[in-house]
């Protein structure tokens, strides 16, 4: 996502990992402008606008990949990835994992283990 979240979550694993691609549906991000020039200047994040994420790939053991649909001209393109890391907004959209077998934080998140 392009908003403050989003941007910032980008720019604290581009020192983490060898590449980071932010995915924004909408034409323009909507976070600070600082966080935009940050974002932009730092060489190993690439942000394409415009694109509405349609599946996740995986051979049944990780994920190996995201389509999406590039908005501007409804052209499905593939991108080939280590892992998927969601930043929308702050609050967990978990309530619906209530009362299931997934752990969930106090505040809603989805606990996870050193291998995701």
């Amino acid at each position: 996502g392009g908003g403050n979240s989003g941007i910032e979550a980008a720019i604290d694993l581009a020192g983490l990992v060898e590449h980071v691609t932010v995915l924004e549906f909408a034409d323009t991000l909507r976070a600070d402008q600082v966080l935009i020039d940050k974002a932009n200047t730092t060489p190993n994040i690439e942000i394409i606008k415009m694109a509405q994420t349609t599946r996740v790939v995986g051979d049944g053991n990780r994920v190996t990949g995201l389509e999406y649909k590039d908005r501007y001209t409804d052209e499905l393109k593939q991108i080939e990835l280590a892992g998927i890391f969601v930043q929308i907004g702050l609050m967990p959209n978990s309530e619906w994992l209530k009362g299931s077998k997934v752990e969930l934080s106090p505040r809603g998140e989805i606990e996870i283990n050193a291998h995701g």
